[in-house]
């Protein structure tokens, strides 16, 4: 289910990527991964200050390698 939000983004629907990861979070609220797809939504459609509250949401301890470097890169972009 994380990898329909990515594709939206990728086919420049940033609506429909942010009501996806929206969903994705509201079935599962402790996966980290789709809370990051969320947070890229928000910045696909403009959202900084809902991205930078989503990331404050994430503790960086329960991240793999992969996703603590996604959580950087998008913190950069905020």
């Amino acid at each position: 289910t994380c990898a329909l939000p990515i594709s939206h983004l990728a086919a420049n629907e940033p609506a429909r990527a942010l009501e996806a990861s929206r969903k994705a979070v509201q079935l599962n609220p402790t996966a980290h991964a789709a809370r990051l797809h969320l947070v890229q939504a928000m910045l696909g459609s403009g959202d900084k200050a809902g991205a930078k509250a989503e990331l404050a949401k994430i503790e960086d301890s329960a991240l793999s390698a992969d996703l603590k470097h996604l959580r950087e890169k998008l913190t950069q972009q905020l």
